[in-house]
C-alpha cells in the first residue's frame, strides 16, 4: 500500500504527476479538500476503484442513523474519472487518510490526489 501525495491545483495551474496504482491499494491524506483523478490506460477493459469509508454508520441530528456505503467507481477502457471531495468524518481512517482499492491488482490504473483549496483572500 502506498501513500499518495496530494498535489495542489493553484492559480498558475498544475501538471500533475500520476502514480501507478499499488497492487495492495493506496491511501491519500485528506483534509476535506482532496479529490482523486483516476485514469484507466487499458485499451479494452474497465477497471473498478473502490473507496471505503472509515465510519460506516453515524447519527445525524436531522436524519437519525445514517449508513455510509463504500463507493465503487467504474472507469471505462481508456477513460478517466474524478471523485471527491471526501468528508473527513466519514472517510478518514485513524491516520487521516482515505483508503483506495483496485480491481485487477491496480493493473493499468494511474492515479493522482488533488487539492482544490479555495483561497478567498485575493
Amino acid at each position: 500500500m502506498a501513500t499518495l501525495s496530494v498535489q495542489p491545483v493553484v492559480e498558475a495551474g498544475l501538471t500533475p504527476t500520476y502514480a501507478n496504482a499499488a497492487s495492495g491499494g493506496d491511501v491519500a491524506p485528506n483534509n476535506g479538500d482532496m479529490f482523486i483523478h483516476v485514469r484507466n490506460t487499458h485499451g479494452s477493459a474497465t477497471r473498478t476503484i473502490t473507496f471505503t469509508p472509515a465510519t460506516t454508520s453515524f447519527t445525524d441530528s436531522d436524519w437519525g442513523t445514517v449508513t455510509k456505503a463504500a463507493v465503487a467507481l467504474t472507469v471505462a477502457a481508456d477513460g478517466d474519472e474524478f471523485i471527491g471531495p471526501f468528508k473527513p468524518a466519514a472517510w478518514n481512517n485513524s491516520s487521516g487518510q482515505v483508503a483506495i482499492t483496485y480491481s485487477d491488482s491496480g493493473a493499468d490504473i494511474k492515479i493522482v490526489a488533488l487539492s482544490f483549496h479555495r483561497d478567498t483572500t485575493a
